[in-house]
């Protein structure tokens, strides 16, 4: 039997993780597991910064080690958010703002998947996204913020990826049960993964605005996972745009993954829905 102490370090000394560790103990074949939040000092959540649990050795069957181990391990943060209750279903060319807080931000240097040397910063390229749920619905606005919308809009690879977990689900096969959906600023949509029947069950709505475009999308609960109100709802969103010029285009991933051909769900974002407030 094997007696650790942890601590979690940062690049970033104001940062702190909750709930904290103290230390633990692990004996063969036993797993250690831990649901935290990374914080700012005035509460922000963050997964944009690579965690390190460092683990030292300090006793070996009760007996203190004088040659610790120190094993150091950088886990991969995954997002998570609540989407708001609407009271009613929301116009999709509507600004998403009303529909409460933005949980999902795309604006950090780690979700820049692409062109990071470009990129200058989230006036250049990023997004803003909200999250909100009725009885039949989540939507899903992204507020994308493009200096270059228009001249964007020209390259086919330019605008919002969706990307979905949904149902039917196939045990084992994730990739099976995966949605992409690629949409342009000028309004085209194309599927790039998946069947046809869910993703058509998909409404969505581009509407070009004087900083960029938003994209909303209305997504029935029936072809999610039938234990999403329990383990939430999985996804993940790039944004994609070319500024005239440049060697190529910029990309940002809320995941920071940004591997479309073969994405990985377990870095998706989950969407948990906030039940209605009591009359």
């Amino acid at each position: 039997k094997l007696t650790f102490k942890a601590h979690w370090s940062f690049l970033k000394p104001t940062v702190s993780v909750l709930p904290a560790i103290v230390g633990f103990e692990l004996k063969p074949g036993e797993v250690f597991e831990q649901d935290f939040r990374l914080v700012y000092p005035n509460g922000t959540q963050s997964k944009t910064i690579r965690p390190e649990l460092v683990l030292t050795t300090v006793e070996k069957d009760g007996v203190p080690t004088d040659q610790p181990i120190e094993l150091r391990v950088q886990p991969w943060c995954r997002l998570a958010a609540n989407g708001h209750h609407l009271d009613a279903a929301p116009d999709l060319a509507s600004p998403p703002e009303n529909w409460g807080a933005p949980p999902l931000t795309m604006a950090y240097p780690s979700q820049v998947v692409r062109g990071l040397n470009s990129w200058s910063g989230p006036a250049d390229l990023s997004s803003i996204v909200y999250c909100g749920f009725d009885d039949q619905h989540l939507y899903i606005g992204i507020q994308g913020l493009d200096d270059q919308p228009a001249i964007a809009s020209r390259s086919p690879i330019d605008g919002v990826d969706f990307l979905l977990l949904a149902a039917p689900a196939i045990p084992d096969r994730p990739a099976a049960r995966m949605l992409q959906l690629h949409l342009r600023p000028d309004g085209q949509r194309r599927l790039l993964k998946g069947p046809a029947e869910l993703a058509d069950a998909i409404k969505s709505k581009v509407t070009v605005t004087a900083t960029g475009y938003t994209v909303t999308l209305a997504i029935p609960l029936e072809i999610l996972p039938a234990d999403w109100q329990q383990a939430g709802v999985r996804l993940d969103l790039g944004l994609t745009g070319t500024d005239p010029g440049s060697d190529g285009p910029e990309a940002l991933f809320l995941s920071g993954d940004g591997q479309l051909r073969i994405p990985d769900p377990q870095r998706f974002a989950i969407i948990k829905s906030v039940p209605k407030a009591a009359p």
